[in-house]
């Protein structure tokens, strides 16, 4: 096992050196073999455009599996940035577009252990002092250094919003996938967006929302408690529900007032549609509809 440092008593800190991606799927879920200080490791977590041969401390604890014998399975990860030659050429080299072995040494003669910064800094000065980057290169090179550090920002940022019992420890990596660095803006103006993700309900949501001191009458509190309270209803069998009903199986849900205002927004937006009293989801409305009009036709051909 890997020297590690003890953060709890079940999670601890592992540093190790990403040495073969072997698995990656769209929502940065990662499976990854590791050097550490006392030997090779296996990790599983989410990662943000992990980079082999790149540095990281990651946070988690261990897990025995039949199958796959012992893995550390992360929740936080942070890259350790190189702070030697050998360090910064390699991630460079990695990481950056159109930095390859000869320019990567080009850049490591001219700057040192100060490249990294100049590269994130001064995409002028990396373009006329070094044959091979022009200036568009230069500045994409900058964009793509600066956007691995605010990932992992946002990804702390993340954390802390999500750590609420029960939610998914890759719904962070989700978000940011879906939202880029503005992911933690996007949750903290609405903690219910979380209920558009796989396995996210309302009660999660408003957890989140909760600690984050969202207005317990906002709007998008009883939106969301509305649509869940509408799941409901679908669940039990049935598309329509009068909206006094409605508006009661949402009181039963967050007691405040003005619960009606959730209903109309829906229906506002067109998430809703209203028939001679009762409502439903657009586009079940919708389907029930087009069936409607498909047996109106049969009959009308038979």
């Amino acid at each position: 096992m890997a020297n590690d440092t003890e953060t709890t008593e079940e999670e601890r800190t592992m540093t190790g050196e990403l040495c073969r991606i072997v698995y990656r799927n769209d929502n940065n879920f990662l499976i990854g073999s590791f050097q550490g200080p006392a030997g090779m490791f296996t990790a599983i977590g989410s990662i943000i455009n992990p980079q082999v041969n790149m540095e990281y401390a990651l946070t988690g604890e261990w897990q025995d599996t039949s199958k796959y014998g012992q893995q550390f399975k992360f929740s936080r990860y942070q890259s350790v940035q190189p702070v030697d030659a050998n360090g910064i050429f390699k991630y460079i080299v990695r990481t950056c577009k159109f930095v390859g072995s000869t320019v990567g040494n080009r850049l490591l003669d001219a700057y040192g252990d100060q490249t990294l910064v100049i590269m994130k800094t001064d995409p002028d000065r990396v373009a006329m002092e070094t044959p091979g980057i022009t200036l568009e290169r230069a500045k994409e090179i900058q964009k793509t250094l600066i956007d691995n550090e605010q990932n992992e920002s946002v990804m702390v940022e993340l954390e802390a919003l999500l750590d609420v019992q029960g939610m998914r420890k890759s719904l962070a990596g989700e978000l940011i996938h879906a939202f880029g660095n503005n992911a933690g803006d996007v949750v903290r103006g609405n903690p219910y967006t979380l209920t558009h993700f796989h396995g996210i309900g309302f009660a999660l949501a408003d957890r989140v929302a909760l600690n984050l001191e969202y207005p317990r009458d906002g709007i998008e509190r009883k939106k969301a408690a509305t649509v869940h309270a509408m799941g409901e209803v679908v669940k039990e069998g049935s598309i329509w529900i009068d909206k006094p009903g409605l508006v009661e199986k949402v009181r039963e849900l967050i007691q405040i007032s003005k619960l009606e205002e959730g209903v109309e927004a829906l229906l506002e937006d067109e998430t809703m549609v209203e028939v001679d009293g009762d409502v439903a989801f657009t586009p079940l409305a919708n389907d029930e509809t087009m069936v409607a009009e498909m047996l109106a036709a049969l009959e009308v051909s038979v």
